[in-house]
C-alpha cells in the first residue's frame, strides 16, 4: 500500500522543521511527501529546500492560492492510493503511519481514518485547561456511528490526523476552494455520502492550539463556513426531492440569529420563515404545529441557551434529527 502525505504551507516558517521532521521520522517507510509552499513571503521557502530526503517532493508556487488549491494540487500529484495529511504546525507521532496503514489493511472499505489528538502549546497563551478541553472536543466524537450523526453539526475531526482514500477523494470533488476554513468539514460530508469514516482510537496526532495555519481568521468567520456547508449540505442530502426552497423556522440566541440572517441565510437555497431567539419565552407548539400542517419542512436549532430543551420538545413530538431537525453550531458573538 503506497501512501502519499500531503502538506499545503503559507508563512508557516514557526514549527515547520519540527513538523517536517515528525513525517520523515515516521516508523512506516513507505511513502512519499508532497508539500506546497503556496506562496509564502516568508522563510517557509529556505527551509523546505534544507531538506534532502528523496521521499520529499517539494511544489513552489510563486502567488498564494489558498489552502484548498494548494492541497488539491498536492493530491493531483500524489502517487499513492492513501492521502495522509500534515498540518504546517502539528506533528505526527512516530507511529502514526504504520498504525492507520495496519488499520486500512483490516478495514480498507472507508473513505477515510482519523485519530485522536493531543493538544500543543504555542505562542498563544492557552491554559492547561483550555488545551484539555480542546482535546476532549475533538476526541469525543469516536465510533462510526458517532461520526455520521454528527455529519452536521461541525464534525470535529482533525484534518491534520486524516488519511483518506485517493480513489474517493477524486469521486467526491476534492476540497472546495470556495472555503477558505472549513475545505475540510465540506470534503467529510461528501466522503461520508459514499463510504464510512473511522477513527482509530489511539492519539497519533498532536495539533498546536495556535499552529501556524495557511490562514488565520476569526472565529465568527469559521463558524460562518462551517454552517453553510452544514446547510447546503441538509439541502442536497435530505431535500433534493423539493424543487421549491424548504421552509424553515430558526431557534437560537439573538445575536447568532442575526448574525445567521445577515451573513449565513442569503447564502443557502433555504428560506428562514422565522427566528425564534431562545433567551425568550418560545412558542414551540406553534412551530411543531406549522410543520404538522406541512407549512413548514424543517427546524434548525442553533447552539445556545435553552439548545437542547428545544430539541428534545421537537424530538419528543416526533421530528427526527437530521431529517427535519437540525442541530448547528453557533457562533458566539
Amino acid at each position: 500500500m503506497k501512501i502519499s502525505v500531503v502538506m499545503a504551507v503559507f508563512n508557516g516558517e514557526d514549527y515547520l522543521e519540527d513538523t517536517v521532521k515528525s513525517i520523515l521520522e515516521q516508523s512506516y517507510r513507505d511513502f512519499e511527501f508532497i508539500i506546497v509552499n503556496d506562496g509564502s513571503t516568508d522563510s517557509t521557502g529556505k527551509i523546505l529546500e534544507q531538506f534532502k530526503d528523496r521521499r520529499i517532493r517539494l511544489i513552489q508556487l510563486d502567488h498564494n492560492s489558498g489552502p484548498a488549491a494548494a492541497l488539491n494540487l498536492a493530491v493531483q500529484n500524489a502517487r499513492g492510493s492513501w492521502i495522509a495529511v500534515q498540518d504546517t504546525g502539528d506533528m505526527s507521532l512516530p507511529e502514526r503511519l504504520e498504525r492507520q496503514e495496519r488499520y486500512l489493511r483490516i478495514y480498507p472499505h472507508i473513505a477515510a481514518l482519523f485519530s485522536l489528538i493531543e493538544c500543543l502549546p504555542g505562542k498563544k497563551s492557552f491554559s492547561e485547561l483550555e488545551l484539555r478541553a480542546v482535546e476532549k472536543l475533538y476526541n469525543s466524537v469516536c465510533t462510526r456511528a458517532q461520526i455520521y450523526a454528527n455529519r452536521f453539526y461541525a464534525l470535529h475531526l482533525c484534518h491534520g490526523s486524516a488519511i483518506y482514500s485517493k480513489k474517493l477523494f477524486q469521486l467526491a470533488g476534492g476540497y472546495d476552494p470556495q472555503y477558505r476554513l472549513a475545505y475540510d468539514y465540506d470534503l467529510w460530508v461528501r466522503l461520508l455520502m459514499l463510504q464510512a469514516i473511522d477513527k482509530i482510537p489511539l492519539t497519533l496526532y498532536r495539533w498546536r492550539a495556535d499552529r501556524c495555519t495557511l490562514y488565520r481568521l476569526d472565529d465568527a468567520e469559521t463558524c460562518r463556513e462551517v454552517i453553510l456547508v452544514a446547510l447546503r449540505s441538509i439541502r442536497r442530502l435530505c431535500f433534493e426531492h423539493l424543487k421549491s426552497r424548504p421552509q424553515f423556522i430558526l431557534f437560537g440566541p439573538e445575536k447568532g440569529c442575526w448574525h445567521f440572517s445577515q451573513r449565513i441565510a442569503p447564502y443557502v437555497d433555504i428560506q428562514f420563515c422565522a427566528y425564534q431567539f431562545t433567551e425568550r419565552s418560545l412558542n414551540l407548539d406553534a412551530a411543531l404545529r406549522l410543520y404538522n400542517l406541512g407549512l413548514i419542512n424543517g427546524i434548525v436549532v442553533l447552539d445556545g441557551p435553552c439548545c437542547a430543551d428545544v430539541l428534545r420538545y421537537f424530538n419528543n413530538s416526533g421530528m427526527s434529527i437530521n431529517r427535519n431537525l437540525f442541530h448547528l453550531w453557533n457562533v458566539h458573538l
